[in-house]
């Protein structure tokens, strides 16, 4: 009996620790420069899908998105959205259906908005352009690698050569894989070693941000290899391609995106650490320019507060702390400053940073 009542009491000792460690939280924060939320609740632009001074091959184009009804267009532009993200979790910002989402900042352009969205609130003194300063706000990616819990268990991939600034590594300590960094493992894998190679040696389309497929499998191969709890991997292409007023490659861009999403969910699907563990948010950091008018339809290669609808987001979560609520319906009103409370909290951790315009966790 006394050896009985000693194995149920160091039972009773072990199970809160169990039941700790099965409840670890990890989360990978997914963000995409500049794609407007008319496309991911209209798919195409009627307007510029039929312009040739925004549209190279219009063959191929119609081809790729050209469909009977909207679903099926959406489904051509953004299948894994549709079949899962929208079944399996919920989906923010279709301001047709009266959910907004917006940012707060007063610039609508990609560093304040990145610095929203990772901090919880703007910066419209510090952060007003997108030139390589050193962002003197705390992310909630350096909070959680300053807790014992998450500490070294941060890894940060970025397609733009300014995500070591907006994360401030001189300071934060970070690990950030930025524009055309190689990879962050002291020891690369045979993997991360091809990956440098090709990096280096791949012409350059736009000289501040690498492909978007790179910055994918760092991220995948560092999750394989490393295991990290907060993850941040962001996206550049279909920002880039609207500057150059390709509409054909920008809904182009989307679609790989899409498929990333793919790619990412897919692996946590089957790697046992991730599994059944892990929350996946994406965002964006500014919507773009919109009008009816045909003359004027080309802004949508434009954002700040010089272009209407600049300012204009939208969010989509999936995972083991989402519900399955697919495109939310209004009146509801989220913002950007929102997202970085709203990891913290996913992850367990005390959001302390107390600047003007915090915003709160969201509700899902």
């Amino acid at each position: 009996m006394k050896q009985l009542l000693t194995f149920l009491f160091i039972l009773l000792c072990l199970a809160p620790s169990v039941k700790a460690a099965d409840s670890n939280n990890r989360v990978i924060l997914v963000t995409v420069d500049g794609v407007r939320w008319r496309e991911l609740f209209g798919a195409t632009d009627s307007i510029l899908f039929l312009d040739k001074t925004h549209v190279r091959d219009s063959a191929e184009l119609h081809k790729l998105y050209d469909r009977a009804t909207l679903d099926e267009r959406l489904d051509a532009l953004i299948p894994f959205t549709r079949s899962v993200i929208e079944k399996q979790g919920l989906v923010i910002g279709n301001r047709w259906k009266g959910c907004k989402m917006d940012v707060t900042n007063g610039m609508q352009f990609s560093y304040p908005g990145y610095n929203e969205i990772f901090t919880g609130h703007p910066d419209d003194v510090n952060i007003t352009s997108n030139d390589k300063i050193k962002n003197p706000n705390v992310s909630v990616f350096e909070l959680a690698n300053n807790t014992p819990k998450y500490h070294g268990k941060v890894l940060i991939f970025g397609s733009w050569d300014l995500f070591p600034y907006i994360f401030n590594v001189w300071r934060s300590k970070l690990e950030v894989n930025g524009g055309r960094d190689h990879a962050l493992s002291p020891k690369p894998t045979k993997t991360e070693k091809l990956l440098d190679e090709i990096n280096d040696n791949l012409p350059r389309h736009f000289d501040y941000l690498r492909y978007d497929a790179l910055t994918l499998n760092y991220a995948l191969e560092a999750m394989r290899t490393r295991h990290p709890e907060l993850v941040c991997i962001g996206f550049g292409e279909p920002d880039d391609f609207a500057h150059e007023a390709r509409y054909d490659e920008y809904l182009k861009a989307i679609t790989r995106f899409d498929g990333y999403l793919k790619r990412i969910w897919e692996f946590v699907q089957n790697d046992k650490f991730y599994r059944g563990k892990t929350t996946i948010i994406v965002t964006t950091d500014h919507g773009r320019g919109y009008s009816t008018s045909v003359e004027r339809a080309g802004i949508f290669r434009s954002h700040s507060t010089d272009f209407e609808h600049s300012g204009e987001t939208w969010l989509m979560a999936i995972g083991n702390q989402i519900p399955a609520k697919g495109v939310i319906e209004g009146p509801c009103q989220y913002y950007t400053n929102q997202v970085a409370a709203t990891v913290a909290n996913l992850l367990g951790i005390p959001f302390t940073i107390n600047a003007p315009g915090t915003g709160k966790a969201m509700k899902f």
